[in-house]
């Protein structure tokens, strides 16, 4: 009787266990932002405080009861800022160690993040950038990068009231289908998808600047409706551009604008600013979201003629080229070496914001082309220092490739290309002698175009000194050879 009964449970159907969701958090990135952040309420010198942790825990201990949280650290964190009591007891913590150098590595915080992602196929919580290891990324999470990499990652941002918002809720039963605006990434150098969340300081200038006092519960709603614009402004890399693609999207963050609200706290500032996160990560689109640029200035400028929204995006693209902020770029540890994360960000920025200021220029938003000799100016100034960074002055051909047709044909113009064109002959003696003949070449590329919109327009050129096609060849010619 007894073998009977076990025979009957060995054929009953188990009982339905509800799925877990996993959340793996980057205690190490959680730790670090919060303290950078200004919120902590340890000395200035600190670079790391348990608190961001915590806010991490608190909300997600708050939304998904069920949750397994998991948290990774590094030995070198843990001997500088041991664990507190509290985060002890609840046992989610995994330490690795990372006492050898790393400059040339992925961080190893991240690869243990990426690895514990992947094994439980969870969101993990991460600001960190690993879009340069796409070309080589370390083997056993080769699959997880450039496949779900994208739709599991969770970016955050800290509030000013301390609260943390992560870019997406936790999934209610374990991964589900990527949703439709994410790419697909398993091309070879696809597009990858990243929220340009808004900084807590940037937040904070702009309540600052319109002497707005918002509650605790109104900036996280403001913050969210932001989040809303964004992922209006953002296109789907998937679906090829049509002519009504920059008019709908325009249409769109518009409305979006208006009925959130957002007008008590500069709303073109804001929405200038969120525009130019989005084209500077999705370069495909860069003409389209000149189109929406030129499209939201005519909407914004008829309602708020006081504001004028073009002059903003340009604005946020030259704050990108302010000496200060070239400096403190190529201080960072590392900005030599294309390979490390920071270095790829700050490179994918700076080229995204000139092909932007560029196609600006040609579509006529932006009416002063001096920015571009401004920026010329801004980079001969760095490049003086310490110039092995020949990557600005690539982004800077860029620009001028983009402009060059346009400001050629302009005689008052045509002496401020040929300096242009000289300064960046004389940065390009100072770059290292295995790539200066490539920075050669692109010179010489919107050498040769200048060259032909000189020739297409006789009569304006032969009106400015050094117009005409022989002295723009000749210009060309005067480039140094290795």
């Amino acid at each position: 009787m007894r073998d009977r009964d076990r025979s009957l449970e060995d054929v009953r159907e188990p009982e339905r266990v509800e799925p877990v969701t996993t959340i793996v958090l980057n205690c190490c990135n959680l730790g670090r932002d919060y303290a950078f952040s200004k919120l902590s309420a340890s000395p200035p010198p600190t670079n790391f405080d348990w608190n961001g942790v915590r806010k991490a825990l608190e909300y997600y201990d708050s939304r998904k009861k069920k949750a397994k949280i998991m948290g990774i650290v590094t030995h070198r964190i843990l001997r500088d800022h041991p664990l507190p009591k509290d985060l002890l007891q609840r046992k989610f913590i995994r330490a690795e160690w990372s006492d050898a150098p790393t400059r040339d590595l992925p961080d190893v915080d991240m690869t243990s993040t990426l690895r514990t992602a992947q094994e439980h196929d969870a969101q993990f919580v991460c600001n960190d950038e690993y879009l340069c290891w796409e070309e080589d990324p370390p083997n056993d999470i080769r699959k997880f990068i450039i496949g779900k990499g994208a739709s599991h990652q969770v970016q955050y941002l800290f509030l000013p009231s301390g609260h943390f918002m992560p870019s997406q809720i936790p999934w209610p039963e374990g991964p589900p289908n990527p949703p439709p605006h994410l790419p697909n990434r398993t091309a070879r150098g696809a597009h990858t998808y990243r929220q340009c969340f808004m900084t807590r300081d940037r937040l904070s200038t702009m309540l600052r600047d319109a002497q707005v006092s918002l509650s605790k519960a109104d900036e996280e709603q403001l913050l969210q409706k932001l989040n809303n614009i964004e992922m209006d402004l953002m296109i789907d890399p998937n679906t090829d551009p049509r002519p009504t693609l920059s008019k709908n999207v325009a249409a769109t963050v518009y409305e979006r604008a208006l009925e959130s609200g957002v007008g008590d706290v500069e709303p073109l500032e804001c929405v200038a600013f969120l525009l130019h996160s989005q084209a500077i990560v999705q370069h495909i689109y860069m003409d389209v979201y000149a189109e929406v640029t030129v499209r939201l200035a005519e909407y914004f400028d008829s309602k708020m003629s006081s504001k004028n929204f073009a002059k903003l995006v340009v604005r946020q693209c030259e704050q990108c080229f302010e000496e200060e902020g070239i400096k403190g770029a190529l201080c960072v540890s590392g900005m030599n070496d294309r390979s490390t994360p920071t270095c790829f960000n700050f490179v994918r920025r700076l080229l995204g914001t000139l092909k932007l200021l560029g196609r600006l220029i040609a579509n006529g938003v932006c009416q002063q082309p001096s920015v571009v000799f401004d920026i010329a100016r801004s980079v001969q100034t760095v490049g003086g220092e310490n110039w092995k960074a020949e990557w600005h002055l690539e982004g800077l051909c860029a620009l001028l490739a983009s402009v060059t047709s346009m400001l050629a044909k302009d005689p008052v113009r045509v002496k401020d290309l040929d300096e242009v064109y000289n300064k960046l002959t004389q940065l390009s003696n100072s770059i290292d002698r295995k790539r200066k003949q490539h920075i050669k070449d692109l010179i010489k590329v919107v050498r040769d175009i200048r060259a032909s919109c000189a020739k297409a327009t006789p009569a304006q050129a032969s009106d400015s000194p050094g117009a005409s096609p022989a002295a723009a060849s000749s210009s060309a010619a005067r480039v140094p050879s290795q």
